[in-house]
């Protein structure tokens, strides 16, 4: 407990002197725009997502969270096609049996922000009992400069009360030295974490108090050549691929969160496209963007058992488990079928992504199913097993001690009855 609250303290510590690093450097905003004119990649972006996964229980409090909002009227304006009921649990998530479903949860207008115009909240079905949620935050402002994101978090940091989402491996070390660059790293990092900061505060959230949440920068880029195409293709430490005059760079460089930035050079700013991609290929999709937080899940649920600190296997954890494969299984026929017609119409785009590595193209696609699937199915399943069998175990052990107790209180109960 002391030591959490020591953390908290130290997270805000770091975030006020981040604040006075920017101050002491008066040529910061020089620097800024030194980077701006030589990015050999300048875009813009007045769209970022972000993403979660609830389940039923999850939609109530998430449901809940956005009726609390509406409350608050100088501040929001919230519309929303669900109802609320404060005295049961509503079904919102049904089985999702017929195909994919996909919809508007509601709508969260700002009305003094400077920065945010509103919050649309959007979800689609992964399987029978989860959705995944979209969070996309519209601003006011298209963001098209380093010098607007500094001007952004120096803004919103201050708003932000729950400083513990706030750069998690910040050191002393980093903050005290802090020059132009590492302050320019601490912007682009403070800036997801702001956003994410806002979905803590004003909603309910499943993984975002815990975890770094999968973001998407939907950006246009400016006067679109063939320059411009070669350096996309050729990101540092990056998945790159193209689907004609599309681009989506998966960044690997961030190893707490999942980062994709989907570029478009036509003449309107793109949306997120990752919940249509998910709505199709739900697992694969899923498992990509939230590999890092289904890891920490699973190495959460089995390193107590795999230490010995805990004897007992939980049946808390078996069930984790158990659906967890279920929700693989159930949704590998629907992902084959739309693999087996990837010649329709309907589905050519999704298979129209092309991988580049260092400028060369390479057989493998944005779709790689099964590989992510498979990867977690496998450790699922090894897991269970393992499980099981200790449970197994256990279970003759507590009958065998039962049966020896019985047969002493029998033997008590006849030595008894002979005394007598």
């Amino acid at each position: 407990m002391f030591r959490k609250i020591k953390y908290k303290r130290y997270q805000k510590w770091f975030c006020k002197q981040y604040l006075k690093r920017s101050i002491a450097l008066p040529n910061y905003d020089l620097f800024l725009k030194h980077c701006f004119k030589t990015d050999p990649l300048p875009s813009a972006f007045c769209h970022v997502a972000l993403y979660d996964v609830i389940d039923n229980d999850g939609m109530n409090k998430l449901i809940k969270s956005i009726y609390k909002l509406k409350s608050r009227k100088k501040q929001y304006s919230v519309d929303t096609p669900y109802l609320y009921h404060k005295f049961r649990k509503l079904n919102y998530i049904n089985s999702n049996l017929n195909g994919n479903i996909s919809g508007i949860v509601a709508e969260v207008k700002f009305k003094s922000n400077n920065w945010l115009s509103s919050i649309e909240i959007s979800y689609t079905y992964i399987n029978s009992s989860q959705c995944l949620i979209q969070y996309t935050f519209r601003f006011k402002k298209i963001i098209s400069t380093s010098t607007q994101i500094h001007k952004f978090v120096v803004d919103e940091i201050k708003k932000i009360k729950k400083e513990s989402y706030f750069h998690s491996y910040a050191n002393k070390k980093i903050i005290k030295t802090v020059g132009y660059k590492e302050l320019f790293e601490l912007d682009t990092i403070f800036f997801a974490d702001i956003l994410q900061g806002y979905i803590c505060d004003l909603f309910y959230t499943e993984y975002g108090k815990d975890y770094k949440l999968p973001i998407e920068y939907c950006l246009r880029l400016h006067k679109y050549n063939n320059k411009k195409r070669n350096k996309l293709r050729k990101p540092f430490l990056c998945e790159s691929y193209e689907n004609g005059r599309k681009h989506m760079i998966i960044s690997t460089l961030r190893y707490d969160r999942f980062e994709l930035s989907f570029y478009n050079t036509g003449k309107c700013l793109p949306s997120p496209s990752l919940l249509q991609y998910c709505s199709t290929f739900s697992t694969e999709i899923y498992y990509r963007a939230f590999f890092r937080i289904e890891t920490e899940e699973l190495e959460r649920r089995m390193r107590k058992y795999l230490n010995s600190r805990k004897r007992f296997i939980s049946s808390k954890d078996i069930k984790w488990f158990i659906n967890k494969i279920r929700y693989i299984k159930e949704q590998k026929s629907k992902i084959e079928k739309v693999i087996d017609n990837k010649d329709e119409t309907y589905y050519s785009d999704y298979f129209q992504w092309k991988s580049y590595y260092r400028g060369e193209a390479k057989e493998h696609g944005f779709i790689n199913y099964p590989e992510y699937t498979d990867h977690f199915l496998n450790q699922y399943e090894q897991n269970l097993d393992y499980l099981n069998s200790i449970a197994s175990v256990q279970n003759n052990l507590v009958i065998i001690l039962v049966a020896v107790a019985t047969l002493f209180a029998t033997l008590a109960g006849i030595i008894i009855s002979l005394l007598k």
